[in-house]
Formats: structure tokens, C-alpha cells, sequence
């Protein structure tokens, strides 16, 4: 399986105006009330916090406060019950902010950051010259989409990738000028997202020659609600 993402079009867009640099603002956000964070708020989420507050043994939340389903700032009991009255009863309270789209909390406490978690990887293929004709920025999770993608970027031997445990991220651009370099420089597991940061660097002097910069890496098999390229671009003057 590989999945795809239109945010390829940025890159093409800063080369063509001369975005000096442009760099994302990094948002650590939850849904309230998605205890299990999956994206979601469900049944499954009030059986999750109270598992966590009752059944030794069971890991606390990855994103606590989204776990604080009353928004009082406190993890316990009353958060299950006040997110299955939202559910199930009707006329209840509705589920504070942010919800039902992911977001910051607008009352802060003493409950943890819900900051993302990173991910390692391992670089299998870096530079500026690959055999695609176009752009791509994907995640591979099967080994014939690996296999049908490395046929295509490189004419070297398949590098093995163990696709129960790993996946391949790829970052790949078209640049008209020698000087660009793509650089995956995090992934992160971010309000249930999975978010692939890379840095694209655009040269100040124009020196015509096709080329593909790209960034392949490997890393532990992780799915996201949703998979999300953000770019650092820089425009050296």
C-alpha cells in the first residue's frame, strides 16, 4: 500500500516564486474526549481511560490531555462519564474544545504536553539523481509497492526491508537547477496523524540541469489517521 500527499505542489510553488523560506508552525494538537487516540471519539475511548485509572498494568494515555473529557484539568472517573453522556444521552453537555477536529487546548493545565512522538528511521537512498519523472512523496507498506518504486528510482540491488516490522518513507522532487536537496529530517505520531518533516533547500544561483533530489528512509511500521508531509522550505538568496 502507498499512501500519497498533494503537499508535493509546495515545493513546486516556492520554486517559482522565490519563497525566501517558509517554515510550518508546528501544532501539537488532540481531540478532546479521543483517549485511545485514534482519531476518534467512541465508546472505546471512556473503556480506555478507565482502564488506565483501574487495570494495573495498562500504560498511561499517550495524549493525556485528551483523556480530560470535562476539560477540568484532572484525569479520573467523571471524564468517562461526562464523554458517554455526550455520546449516548441526548441534551448532555457537548465534549469542550477541541472537538470533534483536532486542536490546542484553550485552558491550560497541569495535565502533560501531548507533544508528538518521534520516530526513528534509517536512510536508504539519498541524493539528486533518481529514474522518476515526477515528484512523489509517499509511505510504502507492502513489499511489491517497494519493489515496483526502487525498479523505477535506482538501477542498484533492492535493499531488503522487513514490511511486517518497517515501512519506507519517501520524499522525491523534480528540480530544474543543481543545488536542490531533500532532507526527511522527523516523523512523528501527532494527535493520531503521522507526519513526515522534510527540508527542501533551493539554491541561490541557477545552474540548469535536471535533477531529483530525494530522501528514502526506513523506519518501524507506523499507521496514521492521516499521513502529512510538512516542508521547511529554504531559498538561499
Amino acid at each position: 500500500m502507498i499512501q500519497h500527499s498533494p503537499n508535493r505542489q509546495l515545493l513546486q510553488v516556492a520554486v517559482l516564486i522565490g519563497v525566501f523560506s517558509l517554515v510550518p508552525t508546528a501544532t501539537f494538537g488532540f481531540i478532546r474526549g479521543d483517549a485511545n487516540s485514534d482519531g476518534s471519539v467512541s465508546i472505546a475511548d471512556p473503556i480506555a481511560l478507565l482502564n488506565v485509572l483501574f487495570v494495573p498494568g495498562t500504560p498511561p494515555l499517550a495524549c493525556a490531555d485528551a483523556g480530560d473529557g470535562n476539560d477540568d484539568g484532572a484525569l479520573n472517573i467523571a471524564d468517562a462519564v461526562y464523554v458517554l453522556n455526550a455520546l449516548f444521552v441526548p441534551g448532555s453537555s457537548p465534549i469542550p474544545a477541541p472537538y470533534p477536529t483536532s486542536g490546542t487546548d484553550p485552558t491550560p493545565d497541569s495535565l502533560p504536553s501531548c507533544a508528538p512522538t518521534s520516530i526513528p528511521f534509517q536512510t536508504i537512498s539519498i541524493g539528486d539523481d533518481s529514474g522518476h519523472a515526477t515528484g512523489i512523496q509517499t509511505v510504502i507498506y507492502t513489499a511489491n509497492a517497494w519493489s515496483s518504486f526502487w525498479s523505477l528510482h535506482s538501477n542498484a540491488p533492492l535493499p531488503s526491508v522487513d514490511f511486517n516490522q518497517e515501512m519506507v518513507v519517501v520524499v522525491l522532487a523534480i528540480a530544474p537547477s543543481l543545488g536542490h536537496t531533500i532532507d526527511i529530517t522527523q516523523i512523528v505520531e501527532n494527535a493520531g496523524d503521522l507526519e513526515i518533516h522534510y527540508t527542501a533547500l533551493l539554491p541561490g544561483a541557477y545552474l540548469p540541469m535536471p535533477i531529483e533530489p530525494h530522501h528514502v528512509v526506513r523506519a518501524p511500521r507506523t499507521f496514521g489517521n492521516n499521513v502529512v508531509f510538512v516542508p521547511t522550505i529554504i531559498a538561499l538568496p
